[in-house]
């Protein structure tokens, strides 16, 4: 409004009521362009989602009138409720508008287009009123003053009556007549055929009172206008009274209200105010299938479709995020309490992301601090989080970087963490304190065992360093890290021999090298997945 193009914000109506203990909310208007069924349907879908749990019946009891009846749970925030509606449905949107109005230009009789804010706006109009009430009272007095000079000339004729009719007795016609009484009289023409167009009779003197008192009621009426052109403060009142009466006769109570953007009367939410909190748990399957469930017993008890496994079970509350690490360099975050609960094999993963040809899942963390630990970063700049993680790259690149930026939930393309060289990938993702030794593998079986904390820490997303040189036909197919020596990786050949690296048995090198030859001939096929179990959360 004050610029005169731009955005405006429409927002329902709403008001409250109670029958006993029951609460509702009445929307009593919606924005104009809003289908009403189509806002019904989001906000019953909203509540059986538990988006807004405090909702607990949606109904349309609309006629002429629109009236959709929301019921509200004991004890629940109204206010809290509709701010969040307003956030997620379209009880408010906005609408672009451009106010642009025909503006006469000065001096002339052209007008212009031109955009008007609100007050210039309204002073246009109150200027054009004020034009048309001058001009209307205008027209008006020039009516009066040519019925006036009519009714004085009646009053002429009237004084002397009889020389009147014998002047028109004796002419020759309409014309004759005219001329002999414009002479006599010292008439004009207005005067003159006023008085020939009227019957005789009327000049009478029951007649001619009527005819005085006419023209004394004119020249009062003249008066008064000519007192009002003269005067702006005058028209002006007239203005405005006129103005009271049609808000009288037409107007009714405002059904919108002009507010400030962010005013106090605008609730400030989020959706964690919304969120039923309680501890969930998360599970990915190898096959992108994904869903949140309240309990989990075992890991042999979950279901999963034949073919597939499990690539990760993690837990957390429903108001902390849970994040996705792709072979592909990206990371995907989602709220807890955002992933689909399902009892079946869940949702594919892709219905919540955008993930790319061949990407997949490598790694998944919940970040309920019950669960991590403490991923903040420190006030020492120069010092890594006490948990962070460690990335490890097929063609042997290893990187150190923080979990802190990936808290809040990203949009669905995610966010990069890793810069991958052509035709390599994240094979792992690990969580460290940086005292533990990462043990790294190659499909042509060679070994390094290394410090983790030997591999850079990175402020954002980047290729790292090497941690294990592979031969151009070569390749990284397996990484861990671990704190004890008799623990490492179960590496297997071609025929299924299994070959267990650990630092008990292969030396611990610094990051960089070739490391060591496992077997003598042929490849390794396959690392070993760490055995699954069911997360119990701290404190």
């Amino acid at each position: 409004y004050e610029t005169g193009h731009g955005p405006v914000r429409m927002r329902a109506a709403w008001n409250i009521e109670k029958k006993g203990r029951q609460q509702s909310v009445v929307i009593t208007s919606i924005p104009y362009q809003v289908k009403k069924q189509e806002l019904v349907a989001k906000i019953r879908d909203l509540a059986l989602d538990k988006k807004v749990p405090q909702i607990i019946d949606v109904r349309d009891e609309s006629t002429s009138d629109v009236r959709m009846v929301l019921d509200l749970s004991s004890g629940s925030d109204a206010d809290m409720v509709m701010a969040f509606l307003f956030k997620l449905t379209d009880l408010a949107c906005n609408f672009n508008f451009n106010m642009t109005g025909l503006v006469p230009m000065r001096g002339t009789d052209i007008a212009a287009p031109r955009q008007l804010d609100l007050k210039t706006m309204l002073q246009v109009f109150l200027d054009f009123r004020f034009e048309v009430v001058t001009k209307r009272f205008e027209y008006e007095l020039r009516q009066l003053e040519r019925r006036i000079h009519i009714l004085d000339g009646f009053n002429k004729i009237f004084n002397d009556l009889d020389a009147a009719i014998r002047i028109i007795r004796d002419s020759k016609g309409k014309k004759d007549a005219a001329n002999g009484l414009v002479a006599y009289f010292m008439l004009d023409e207005i005067q003159v055929n006023a008085i020939l167009e009227m019957m005789l009779y009327r000049i009478a003197t029951l007649e001619i009172n009527r005819i005085l008192d006419e023209r004394r009621e004119k020249r009062a009426r003249a008066k008064e206008i000519g007192s009002i052109l003269s005067s702006e403060t005058k028209r002006w009142t007239i203005i405005r009274k006129e103005l009271e009466e049609l808000k009288k006769e037409f107007g009714e109570a405002r059904r919108s209200h002009i507010i400030e953007p962010n005013s106090e009367s605008e609730v400030e939410v989020s959706a964690d105010d919304f969120i039923v909190e309680e501890d969930q748990f998360v599970i990915l399957s190898e096959g992108g299938w994904l869903k949140r469930v309240g309990s989990a017993k075992s890991v042999d008890k979950i279901p999963v479709k034949k073919g597939d496994h499990l690539v990760g079970v993690v837990a957390g509350s429903t108001r902390h995020s849970v994040v996705f690490f792709s072979n592909l360099g990206t990371a995907y975050t989602a709220r807890i309490h955002d992933i689909p609960a399902s009892r079946g094999y869940g949702d594919p993963i892709q219905k919540m992301f955008r993930f790319k040809d061949g990407e997949k899942v490598v790694a998944m963390y919940s970040l309920d601090p019950r669960a991590i630990g403490d991923i903040s970063i420190p006030k020492n700049a120069n010092n890594c989080p006490d948990v962070h993680t460690i990335a490890v790259t097929s063609n042997g690149y290893g990187l150190r970087f923080g979990l802190s930026g990936f808290v809040e939930p990203s949009t669905r393309v995610g966010r990069k963490f890793a810069r991958l060289k052509a035709g390599a990938e994240i094979i792992g993702v690990y969580t460290i304190n940086g005292e533990e030794t990462l043990i790294t593998v190659s499909e042509q079986a060679r070994a390094l065992l290394c410090p983790a904390a030997e591999v850079n820490y990175l402020e954002g997303p980047g290729q790292g360093v090497y941690v294990l040189k592979v031969a151009a036909d070569d390749r990284v197919i397996g990484a861990t890290v671990s704190k004890r020596e008799h623990l490492g990786l179960t590496v297997y050949t071609a025929n299924d021999t299994p070959h267990n690296i650990n630092a008990r048995r292969y030396k611990i090198t610094g990051r960089g090298g070739k490391g060591f030859q496992i077997i003598k001939r042929g490849q390794l096929k396959r690392v070993s997945s760490p055995e699954l179990e069911i997360p119990v959360l701290k404190g």
